[in-house]
């Protein structure tokens, strides 16, 4: 394998991460505006006789609101090429591993059983939230998370930007019925910690309070 196609898979991998921070930016800025507009993304716009509520710029909020919903469908989509592309630079980095020169860090990917699929070399990230209290048959428990798995990623939400958890709460009534990436890090006796990325789909009617099944206590 030659140096040049080494250097366009970190490329590739360098132009989606730039393109993935662009999106939140963009989707942090549609949840402001329409919080600006009175309302999150789930109120009703009707009142309780079901007629348009009056206080409220209807057409607005529902346009912002399509374009905050494609944005995420696209957000998703990326991630999913983020790691296909990790992976394609990890097996590169095998390669060049086999040949005498170093390797990077890992993430191990799960699928929607929880069960680990794959591995790819990533930036860890700070983790700003320990998870515990995982209930039995809950939305995090199927994928994958454990008691003890320290939170690096939840969708657009990282150590830089969660001010003390808020905008992981914000961030999880947004994606209510969404598969969202998740990035943790896990400690496991006997080796280093290793990043675990995953997809979780908050859902109400689960059997469990919440519509995570968890508790996040802040680092």
């Amino acid at each position: 394998m030659t140096d040049s196609t080494r250097n366009s898979a970190k490329n590739r991998v360098k132009q989606l991460i730039d393109q993935k921070e662009n999106m939140e930016a963009e989707i942090l800025k549609l949840q402001g505006d329409i919080k600006n507009h009175g309302v999150g993304l789930t109120e009703k716009l009707i009142d309780d006789d079901g007629f348009p509520r009056a206080d409220i710029d209807i057409p607005a909020i529902t346009a912002l609101r399509g374009e905050h919903s494609k944005k995420k469908n696209d957000y998703a989509k990326l991630m999913d090429n983020i790691n296909e592309a990790l992976i394609q630079m990890h097996q590169e980095n095998k390669a060049k591993q086999a040949s005498g020169s170093d390797g990077g860090s890992t993430v191990s990917t799960t699928n929607n059983a929880g069960q680990a699929t794959s591995e790819a070399p990533i930036t860890p990230g700070r983790p700003f939230a320990v998870i515990s209290e995982i209930a039995a048959n809950s939305p995090i428990e199927e994928a994958g998370i454990r008691n003890g798995d320290k939170l690096v990623r939840f969708g657009i939400v990282t150590y830089g930007n969660n001010q003390k958890l808020k905008k992981l709460q914000e961030e999880v009534k947004h994606v209510v019925g969404y598969p969202t990436n998740v990035v943790i890090e896990r400690s496991e006796e006997g080796s280093s910690p290793r990043l675990v990325r995953s997809k979780v789909t908050p859902r109400e009617g689960w059997g469990g309070r919440g519509v995570l099944g968890c508790r996040f206590d802040i680092i």
